[in-house]
């Protein structure tokens, strides 16, 4: 494809941000990462529709990505699909996450571990500042193979909490015991417990 059947690389990732489910759209942002890397500087965050589409395609390569993003791409699994090298240090966060993460529709949903210790790392910063680099109806955190939650743990939801602002966050599919604890602790106020 020669560089002028396609869309400028910054109009073709404008038009597909705008749509991002529309196969037309992601053919163009494909076509143009071709000749050149899509410089993504100018976006903080990606909607949830975005990340579901980078998984079902090959070919986008993506430039001068923030740092939050680029976690986020990380995260969700995209970096070798989109020829992003991790560091040495991203390598063994991404190996040390204690959760799986999915965009699904509009939302994107942490599924977390059922090993829960100090030493799984929760109050690490990079597991929860790539939130800041998602747009999404909410961001979920499936609770549903704990059959308890820590201190660290509760304090790496409301570090989730305020890295997703303005998104809203869902605990969801918590066992009785650990919804009981989040609402004691009201935390019911910051996030929707389902």
């Amino acid at each position: 494809m020669t560089e002028g059947t396609c869309p400028a690389p910054a109009a073709a990732l404008s038009s597909w941000l705008s749509a991002p489910a529309d196969p037309q759209r992601l053919a163009g942002l494909i076509a143009s990462s071709r000749i050149a890397a899509i410089q993504a500087s100018t976006v903080d965050r990606l909607p949830a529709a975005c990340f579901t589409a980078l998984q079902q395609s090959e070919g986008v390569r993506f430039g001068g990505l923030r740092p939050q993003l680029r976690r986020a791409l990380l995260v969700l699994g995209l970096g070798s699909k989109l020829g992003l090298e991790p560091t040495s240090e991203e390598r063994r966060e991404l190996e040390q996450m204690p959760f799986v993460v999915h965009a699904v529709d509009q939302e994107i949903v942490i599924e977390v571990s059922a090993v829960l210790d100090r030493s799984t790392g929760f109050g690490q910063p990079c597991f929860h500042q790539w939130v800041s680099g998602v747009d999404a109806v909410a961001v979920v955190i499936d609770c549903s193979r704990l059959n308890q939650i820590n201190s660290v743990m509760i304090a790496w939801m409301l570090q989730v909490v305020q890295s997703a602002k303005p998104v809203p966050v869902k605990v969801f599919r918590a066992k009785s015991q650990v919804a009981t604890q989040l609402r004691q602790l009201r935390l019911d106020h910051l996030m929707q417990i389902v």
